[in-house]
């Protein structure tokens, strides 16, 4: 069984400890797995913050763009989706943590058994302010 965990987004924060959580659990599991993350990951940094090792997962990054904004994090998550859609037929298991932005996406999807959505907060160890547009947010910031 191979499993693949589609870390969307850069930083070391809370999605980044549940992906890299959910990547250890399943390594420990015995489930060969691996993680499609953006080039602007550093994996030790994540390992490093959450006390979480991943040495065994194979990583496989794809570049981004160097920008800000909306726009921006927009073409960054729908590049990280193409790469996503072209390997997504290798694996047993698909993790995502961002809704698939491609228009093909949901029959993409639907092609396969077992594609889980992951969102929501995880607090981590260090937390930190966040500004956010999202209310609820602010309010998984309040735990």
């Amino acid at each position: 069984m191979k499993a693949l965990v589609y870390w969307s987004l850069g930083g070391v924060g809370g999605v980044q400890r549940f992906d890299a959580l959910l990547t250890r659990a399943l390594l420990d599991l015995g489930i060969e797995t691996h993680a499609l993350m953006p080039s602007s990951i550093n994996i030790r940094s994540v390992e490093a913050y959450h006390g979480v090792s991943l040495r065994e997962a194979r990583i496989i990054k794809y570049g981004i763009l160097n920008c800000g904004g909306p726009y921006c994090d927009l073409l960054n998550n729908v590049h990280g989706n193409t790469i996503l859609a072209n390997i997504i037929d290798n694996y047993d298991l698909i993790f995502i943590d961002t809704p698939f932005t491609l228009p093909a996406g949901n029959a993409l999807l639907r092609r396969l058994n077992y594609v889980y959505y992951l969102h929501g907060a995880v607090i981590t160890r260090k937390p930190k302010p966040v500004l956010t547009g999202n209310p609820i947010d602010l309010y998984f910031m309040g735990f």
